[in-house]
């Protein structure tokens, strides 16, 4: 265990799943945080996978690369996430399946695998928040993904906006922390789709738009 002083978690989503995961540092891991500016990868797909990592502030991207360099599928990531969860398995020559990026400022926590694999022996309690979180993480991918397949254009990006901004946000302005070009890496659509979502919802006075920020009207 670190001998700092123990101070609040920064993570406020999901928190309790995420201190588990995190070994309970109680806000002071023992392997520090790294900070990610806009565009810093986290790690590539393909890279050796030995490390898992807790997402303490900012939004990530995670997306898969084609053979012909483009994205085959891509998911925003937030604060109370984890990434990086292949390395768990503990098998040799293990490589992480998707690239993670920031789309805005981010810190995040890195965990060497073997550390939390000796941590979950000894805390099946811990062990299963995990799984659960886990498997949180994995129905509201799925749930997107059914919901890209099916919904109308214009309420997918509504969807994904609305999500973005916050349920706690009211009609206060809010930069957006990812591009439109990124919104529809996530949903499935081009960027000119996306953009005439966007007119169309303001159009509708549902949102207003300046630049980068919306607030819902």
């Amino acid at each position: 265990m670190n001998n700092a002083t123990p101070q609040t978690c920064p993570v406020t989503d999901r928190g309790l799943h995420l201190r588990a995961a995190c070994l309970a540092c109680h806000g002071v891991p023992n392997h520090g945080q790294r900070q990610l500016v806009r565009g810093d990868v986290l790690f590539m797909q393909g890279d050796p996978a030995d490390r898992i990592f807790a997402v303490a502030s900012g939004w990530l991207r995670e997306y898969v690369l084609n053979a012909d360099g483009g994205h085959g599928g891509a998911r925003i990531v937030h604060a109370g996430q984890i990434v990086g969860l292949e390395a768990l398995g503990g098998a040799t020559g293990a490589v992480y399946g998707v690239t993670v990026d920031a789309l805005r400022p981010a810190s995040v926590c890195a965990m060497p695998a073997s550390g939390v694999r000796s941590w979950l022996r000894v805390r099946p309690d811990d062990a299963l928040a995990l799984a659960i979180a886990t498997a949180e993480d994995l129905a509201e991918v799925r749930q997107q993904m059914l919901a890209n397949a099916t919904l109308p254009a214009e309420e997918r990006v509504l969807g994904l906006v609305r999500e973005l901004v916050g349920e706690g946000a009211g009609d206060a302005w809010v930069r957006l922390p990812a591009t439109r070009e990124q919104l529809g890496d996530v949903l499935g659509l081009t960027l000119e789709t996306v953009s005439r979502m966007m007119q169309r919802l303001a159009s509708k006075g549902i949102i207003e738009v300046r630049g980068s920020h919306v607030r819902f009207v």
